[in-house]
């Protein structure tokens, strides 16, 4: 009966009962799922992407998500529409926050979220797991693809605000 009772105690732990971590993981996906439609809103209407030229590199290397390509979503764009509305950061959640003068959205753990984008269009993104050294030749796994096919990726640093830790990192492809 013990043996029983420790069994189905790991089983709800790993699937997030009893802990935040499980709603906090929800919650992030929520946020990275809302920032890729209002990025694809803006794509539609625009036919570019937010601030591109601040964008640079950004098919090479994350961004993270301030600054000009933030201002461009919550309606500072030539329309002044408004694509997402991002509530301002309470202690328990993400949300939006002035970061050196500029608005930053921000992960649950106070970091801000990261970005990828296709700018030069030809639909893959280098996938930031290799970039950051997570991935290697030995370590490989074909969920784990050195490119990925997509107009764009975004990513949270997790519970370690290090983002270039892949193993707590929350992301929008996988």
């Amino acid at each position: 009966m013990l043996l029983l009772l420790l069994v189905v105690g790991g089983i709800l732990l790993e699937f997030g009962f009893g802990s935040d971590r499980g709603h906090l993981t929800t919650r992030t996906r929520a946020d990275l799922k809302d920032i890729q439609v209002c990025i694809g809103h803006y794509r539609t209407e625009y036919n570019k992407f937010p601030a591109e030229p601040t964008l640079g590199s950004a098919d090479k290397a994350p961004i993270k998500l301030r600054g000009p390509v933030l201002e461009h979503l919550l309606g500072s764009n030539p329309r002044n529409i408004k694509f997402v509305d991002v509530p301002p950061m309470r202690p328990d959640g993400s949300g939006l926050i002035m970061e050196e003068g500029v608005p930053a959205w921000h992960d649950r753990w106070g970091t801000c979220y990261f970005l990828m984008a296709d700018v030069d269009l030809d639909n893959r993104i280098p996938n930031p797991a290799f970039m950051a050294g997570a991935v290697t030749p030995r370590r490989t796994l074909s969920t784990s693809p050195k490119f990925l096919p997509a107009s764009t990726l975004v990513f949270s640093a997790g519970p370690d605000r290090d983002p270039n830790t892949w193993a707590d990192n929350i992301t929008s492809w996988r």
